[in-house]
């Protein structure tokens, strides 16, 4: 029986830990979009966004 609570308990842990994760990785994703396309409020890099590299 106390196997089956610690692992219950880890699973708990593990579940909570990577949705922090992802929701922090997804912020990341959504800060990184480059400044290009229709959405771009000014100076915007033109496709394939030679401006990067240098």
């Amino acid at each position: 029986m106390d196997t089956v609570k610690s692992t219950l308990k880890f699973g708990l842990y593990v579940s909570i830990s990577l949705t922090i994760l992802t929701i922090i990785t997804w912020g990341f994703a959504m800060i990184a979009v480059p400044p290009a396309g229709p959405y771009c409020p000014g100076d915007c890099m033109s496709y394939p966004f030679p401006d990067i590299l240098y």
